[in-house]
């Protein structure tokens, strides 16, 4: 008798939690089909006072629930479903608060490069204390990747502003370009850091530019060129040739070696994320055209 109530309680809690699933895989996809739609209709409008904290409570939400559902002992095809949906929503709703920093960064950094007056870690500081705010009380890892994420972006944007700009070290505004680089770094990094003391924010990137910026030697600067190429794969020859115009003390046949040392340099494939870095960077073709005029 015992055996066959069991029998009985096992085939329905599997028929029930079958349905609860197939319901719950319901919810989920129409939850992903409205939130970005929803969330765009919040910020645009500002009906939504706490817009990012709701952002973060999501992204948050997505990442419990599915680590919860990955520690289920029955690992079933809807389990499997519903874990992509939320790594999707986790993935996308992330993405949306980058994007919404990088537009809020965009004329800060185009501001800098253009030597307006402003105080740059002010203005970094104002921007991300509005939409990091909420992540210093909620040092959880999903904050953590968020913060070393925007971080990463915000530096991408940074090195493609600077390329992209009209700055030249020979320049009397501009002559101290790389330490302004290294000054920068420092405080996009400290800024960061306060949102989440346990974030991994490398600055080696934007440091190497400014190390290029500053050398002389020919055969140090192909050195430097090598180790940057080696640690990003994607660092190509338009990234060079635009460093190259804002060091603006290049000599032609100096040019030429360079440039064809970094042709020679084995191209390998990217490692991690951190050797993604330069793949981001567009330099516009226009501007390659310019950096070889300057350059000649």
């Amino acid at each position: 008798m015992f055996d066959k109530a069991l029998r009985i309680h096992v085939k329905l809690y599997g028929s029930i939690q079958q349905e609860c699933f197939a319901e719950f895989l319901t919810i989920l996809k129409g939850y992903q089909k409205h939130l970005n739609n929803f969330l765009q209709h919040c910020k645009n409008t500002r009906v939504c006072k706490n817009y990012y904290l709701h952002v973060i409570e999501i992204i948050e939400g997505c990442h419990n629930l599915r680590e919860y559902l990955c520690q289920l002992p029955n690992y079933s095809d809807e389990t499997k479903q519903a874990t992509v949906i939320l790594s999707s929503v986790e993935r996308e709703t992330c993405k949306l608060i980058v994007q919404d920093l990088c537009s809020e960064f965009k004329p800060i950094l185009k501001r800098h490069f253009s030597k307006e007056e402003h105080d740059f870690e002010t203005d970094i500081s104002q921007v991300l204390s509005k939409c990091f705010h909420s992540v210093v009380q909620r040092q959880s890892s999903i904050c953590k990747a968020l913060v070393e994420s925007a971080y990463k972006r915000i530096s991408q944007l940074y090195v493609e502003t600077l390329l992209n700009s009209s700055v030249k070290s020979t320049s009397p505004t501009w002559r101290n370009i790389a330490d302004t680089i290294c000054n920068d770094t420092n405080a996009l990094q400290n800024t960061f850091q306060c949102f989440n003391d346990g974030a991994i924010l490398p600055n080696d990137h934007l440091m190497d530019v400014a190390e290029i910026i500053k050398t002389n030697d020919c055969e140090a600067l192909k050195l430097l060129v090598g180790v940057l190429k080696h640690k990003n794969p994607h660092f190509r020859k338009e990234h060079l040739l635009a460093v190259l115009k804002i060091k603006g003390n290049v000599k032609w046949r100096e040019r030429n070696v360079v440039l064809q040392y970094l042709k020679d340099e084995q191209e390998e494939p990217a490692r991690s994320s951190d050797h993604c870095f330069f793949r981001e960077i567009k330099i516009k073709k226009s501007f390659c055209l310019f950096c070889i005029c300057c350059l000649c």
